[in-house]
């Protein structure tokens, strides 16, 4: 999976953005997911860049586009547990960093902060590293 030998092909055309976007806030509101999707759940996940976020964006008019995903991440590391739960710990951290990123783009370095605030140590370093930038 690291490896992407096996990644999952984003669809960018507007019908297929918008349908993913609203498979994906379905989910989140019912409050769980299906195991037996977690895997392929948590590829298509890491493959979502800014680049996708963008397409995201115009296709959907969403002013926060990584919101669902990043609910979705949240569903899938809640859900799993062992080996899983690792690799869906990496997919959240990994789309909160594309997400944040983003945000940092679209909405600038101090909303961008305050967004993404949680106060965690990976959150600090990333912080004073592009604040020198």
């Amino acid at each position: 999976m690291l490896l992407c030998l096996d990644t999952v092909d984003l669809k960018v055309d507007k019908n297929d953005v918008v349908q993913l976007f609203v498979q994906v806030e379905s989910i989140c509101a019912s409050g769980s997911v299906d195991l037996l999707e977690a895997d392929r759940w948590m590829r298509t996940l890491l493959v979502i860049d800014e680049s996708y976020l963008d397409v995201v964006a115009r296709c959907t008019g969403e002013p926060e586009p990584w919101a669902p995903y990043l609910k979705l991440a949240q569903l899938l590391y809640e859900a799993t547990v062992g080996k899983e739960r690792a690799k869906a710990d990496y997919t959240r951290r990994s789309l909160r960093n594309v997400s944040f990123m983003y945000a940092r783009r679209k909405l600038g370095v101090a909303k961008a902060n305050l967004r993404f605030q949680d106060g965690s140590f990976s959150d600090r370093l990333l912080g004073m590293v592009l604040s020198n930038g």
